[in-house]
């Protein structure tokens, strides 16, 4: 492991990196929110869960659990491109060099998945008992069918129903690993030639916002966020929208983007990081717009729809939803960069938190595991 990673690249080489732990930690609340309200439609609280969603100002906050899986694979995508950049220095491209970067990368995420699979599949089921307990047991059984899908990490690439995915909430492995496959070769053209390296990642950025728009149009998605009673074929929705790499894309090529910078920063170029630095002004405005974007984004524009005062057009509502999730990403990124460039301590101290830390150690296990305590 140090011959591959080198010491001096590792996570606590940098405090900035900390900060990522708060955003970790907030979207996984995110997605055991959105999990808690998911699964309430499908109880004897369904009506006054779909009321308080209609209604209510505070169900705009299970709204941002659409973008919490975007977030995690930025952040990943961050983080995968700040070592790697570094690590990918030091070997030269191959066939021995890419397994080797491959098998790490499948390490620290295939066992403790497949544990998880098992856990829910042959274990879970006998863990209770009572009259409803059979819906458990049977949606545990989908796995029967299925499970080697999850084993090779491509369970999103068949088309199946949701009812008949294995364990479909364990999504964020399937497609981290899948992402990361192209991550090794982005970045050994970067050290190569910087404007070619560049430009594949911005050409994948914008492969993934017109996949996004093929994919709402097909579906023909009905509303930017899930408040109102869809009228479309969910399983449609899932298998072109949710569960294709291709629409998850942005968010991830732009985190190796910004991974990029903070590590040529961080050796001493005057990118835009040290821009931001240097001209402290701007990046107050910076981070107060990308704030006043970010509430726009998921409080100010799905209330309209949430009261139905607003009828949004179709062609709206389709270009939202392709490209909703990459200026999610950007604006938090550009927030984070004045803190990341060396002030607003506030930003810092707050998202570098002790309990923030002591949980981002945890967070992948967590979110394979909570929806199956929900559930």
């Amino acid at each position: 492991y140090d011959e591959l990673v080198g010491k001096e690249t590792r996570l606590d080489y940098d405090k900035n990196l900390h900060l990522w732990d708060g955003i970790k930690f907030f979207a996984l609340f995110f997605v055991i929110l959105g999990n808690i309200f998911l699964l309430s439609g499908t109880t004897k609280n369904a009506p006054s869960a779909m009321y308080f969603a209609k209604h209510t100002w505070w169900a705009l906050i299970v709204s941002a659990s659409a973008y919490a899986l975007d977030i995690f694979l930025f952040v990943s995508g961050f983080i995968a491109a700040y070592q790697l950049l570094e690590q990918l220095k030091e070997i030269s491209f191959g066939f021995v060099n890419l397994l080797k970067v491959y098998f790490h990368r499948w390490i620290r995420l295939w066992p403790t998945y497949v544990i998880v699979i098992l856990l829910y599949w042959k274990v879970a089921p006998f863990l209770s008992s009572g009259p409803a307990w059979f819906q458990f047991v049977n949606a545990s059984k989908t796995c029967d069918a299925n499970w080697w899908k999850n084993f090779l990490l491509i369970d999103n690439l068949f088309g199946t129903p949701v009812n008949q995915h294995c364990m479909p909430w364990g999504l964020s492995a399937t497609l981290e690993m899948q992402m990361f496959l192209f991550t090794p070769f982005v970045i050994w053209a970067y050290i190569k030639d910087r404007e070619y390296g560049k430009t594949m990642i911005w050409i994948l950025v914008v492969l993934s916002v017109i996949a996004g728009y093929a994919a709402t149009i097909n579906s023909n998605f009905p509303w930017t966020i899930m408040f109102i009673d869809p009228k479309t074929n969910m399983d449609d929705i899932f298998n072109q929208l949710v569960t294709n790499p291709m629409t998850h894309w942005c968010c991830y090529f732009i985190g190796i983007y910004a991974g990029i910078l903070y590590r040529n920063y961080k050796n001493g170029e005057r990118n835009f990081y040290y821009w931001i630095r240097e001209n402290w002004k701007a990046g107050y405005i910076i981070t107060t717009v990308c704030l006043i974007s970010l509430f726009l984004f998921l409080i100010i524009l799905p209330r309209t729809e949430q009261q139905y005062t607003v009828i949004w057009p179709q062609s709206v509502v389709y270009g939202w939803v392709a490209a909703g999730r990459m200026l999610v990403c950007v604006c938090l990124w550009l927030v984070l960069v004045p803190a990341m460039a060396g002030y607003m301590k506030g930003i810092k101290n707050f998202l570098s938190w002790g309990i923030f830390k002591m949980v981002s150690n945890v967070i992948y296990p967590m979110m394979l595991v909570n929806f199956i305590v929900i559930l």
